[in-house]
């Protein structure tokens, strides 16, 4: 199977992952367009992102794209699980205590992402993500799988494997 690069991101894939835009033919990735039909202005499945907007069919890419997550380096990841060690230990099994100012909020909410657990609204790690909480909250409460994930990722491991 031959590989390509992507007309707008200049990222290779297989050939079977690249699509062809219906307007200006460019192969373009999963992340740079979308599977679409619209027959009215251009035959074909596929269109880029550009495209869509420049026909006014912007509309279509909402919620389709994938939140780009900010990268954490080993230091931040060692502070992060530091941070939460400690906040863990103040609290019951299974839940973290929500902080009142905005500030505590979002370092907590930081540590988080930064041990990889998912924060945004469809988390399968909290019963209500952190970025969800309300101002009266009192606790983080995770979902089974992300205590566990919690807890490995707080156990003493080496750093390359974190």
């Amino acid at each position: 199977m031959a590989r390509y690069d992507c007309n707008r991101c200049r990222e290779i894939y297989d050939e079977d992952n690249l699509y062809q835009c219906a307007r200006c033919t460019r192969e373009v990735c999963w992340k740079c367009g979308i599977l679409t039909e619209i027959p009215d202005i251009a035959p074909g499945y596929a269109w880029c992102d550009p495209c869509l907007t420049e026909v006014g069919r912007g509309d279509l890419l909402k919620g389709k794209r994938p939140k780009s997550r900010r990268t954490y380096g080993i230091h931040e990841r060692f502070l992060a699980a530091e941070g939460l060690r400690q906040a863990v230990m103040k609290s019951e099994p299974g839940m973290l205590p929500w902080p009142a100012t905005d500030e505590e909020k979002m370092r907590i909410t930081s540590w988080l992402e930064a041990i990889e657990l998912d924060v945004d609204k469809d988390s399968c790690h909290f019963i209500v993500p952190p970025t969800q909480m309300g101002t009266d909250a009192d606790a983080l409460v995770f979902t089974e799988c992300g205590y566990f994930k919690l807890a490995i990722e707080l156990t003493d491991k080496p750093l390359w494997l974190r």
